[in-house]
């Protein structure tokens, strides 16, 4: 609920089919059909697609996999303050359909 919540208070900075564009360049093709369900623009991030968000009050565009990282980086966050416990390491499953 909060992240819905979230979506619609910040819309043009929710990047939403993430998955979608990890690895892909700016130049795909298939690139078209995923900036129709991107709620924020898609640019590009040193050759690769990217959003193009406002992130600490400047307009930057991060290409997927640094956004994914940066997602990563909070989930660990959290879950360090939830259970008192320093993350070493984490473990990622991805089911075999997403390649």
């Amino acid at each position: 609920d909060q992240a819905f919540a979230q979506v619609k208070s910040n819309f043009r900075n929710s990047c939403r089919v993430l998955k979608h564009l990890v690895g892909r360049d700016f130049t795909d093709p298939d690139l078209e059909a995923e900036r129709f369900w991107s709620t924020c623009p898609i640019g590009d991030a040193a050759g690769r697609a990217g959003y193009q968000v406002t992130f600490r009050e400047q307009e930057q565009c991060f290409a997927a996999h640094e956004v994914l990282a940066m997602l990563i980086t909070k989930l660990v966050a959290t879950c360090e303050a939830y259970t008192k416990v320093e993350v070493r390491e984490v473990v990622l499953g991805i089911p075999s359909y997403f390649t």
